[in-house]
């Protein structure tokens, strides 16, 4: 006999997993049916099932069947809550994210009642700072130039005055793009020389930034319109400006947390039925934080 265990967002782990009184956590549903033996499946009720770390199925999960209860909507959700916030004096919200430890750790989402919100952005909308030209040096091929000399610093030749000297800019990113590739790398400072302004960068960048269009993300000073938010991972904490209407008491405010929802073993012979998967966390590598060819190292 095949058996069947049902979970519920509203139900009770120490109940017995039945239609009438189902397990309140995925986990505790799956225990279950591994002492139940192969065949035995996992029925979700609708709602949302939060993961706090990846869920791992193996060789003893073989012939385990995940699915949807008649006419329910399941999700596995990578998503965390973010609560304790504050107003700040320039009329910002903050609260405490204690789980991002590093920049790499962090999150690139931000959703308030479902709904995704952008990261601060500057210039706004669709438009661009540009990078001045750039000119090969003599004796130097256009390969060498534009791929391996490394760039601690580059020209910005338009839009410069809109990024004040003043702030730190650690804590932001630069999202650049130029020939095929968009590169993400973090500024340090902006610096005037000679009637001249140049972006200073905490890690260098390996490629050619000749006319190349940019913008800079995740800066606090630059979440000025209603929506936008920003991460400072060496405080952690994130920083959010209301949209119009929005009390910070009573929204919901969900990040990625969990960065790979779901791993299985190739031996194990595991199927999901009606499931759907949301709010997984992803980051770009250390360094320049992207690659010349194919984003070969985003997980």
């Amino acid at each position: 006999m095949i058996r069947a265990f049902h979970v519920s967002p509203r139900g009770d782990d120490s109940a017995a997993g039945t239609a009438s009184r189902p397990f309140a956590t995925l986990r505790r549903a799956i225990e279950a049916a591994r002492s139940a033996g192969s065949g035995a499946r996992v029925v979700l009720k609708g709602g949302e099932y939060r993961l706090s770390r990846t869920l791992k199925l193996g060789k003893s999960d073989s012939g385990l069947v995940l699915e949807a209860a008649p006419g329910a909507k399941p999700v596995l959700s990578g998503l965390r809550d973010v609560a304790g916030w504050r107003l700040e004096p320039d009329g910002l919200w903050s609260a405490p994210v204690p789980w991002v430890t590093a920049r790499e750790k962090g999150f690139r989402s931000l959703f308030v009642n479902g709904e995704a919100r952008p990261r601060a952005r500057l210039p706004k909308g669709e438009a661009f700072f540009t990078a001045a030209k750039e000119e090969i040096p003599a004796g130097m091929d256009w390969a060498t130039w534009a791929w391996k000399t490394d760039r601690h610093r580059f020209e910005i030749a338009d839009g410069a005055d809109a990024i004040d000297p003043a702030w730190d800019l650690t804590p932001g990113e630069l999202v650049m793009y130029h020939y095929w590739v968009d590169t993400h790398v973090i500024p340090k400072r902006v610096a005037k020389e000679g009637g001249k302004t140049f972006a200073e960068l905490e890690i260098p960048i390996g490629r050619a930034t000749s006319e190349a269009i940019f913008r800079l993300e995740n800066l606090r000073e630059i979440a000025t319109e209603p929506g936008e938010w920003a991460l400072d991972a060496r405080r952690r904490r994130v920083y959010y400006r209301p949209r119009k209407g929005e009390r910070m008491d009573r929204v919901r405010v969900t990040v990625p947390f969990v960065e790979h929802l779901l791993e299985i073993d190739v031996a194990a012979d595991v199927a999901f039925r009606g499931v759907a998967f949301a709010g997984a966390r992803y980051e770009l590598p250390k360094g320049e934080r992207n690659d010349m060819q194919a984003s070969r190292t985003v997980s």
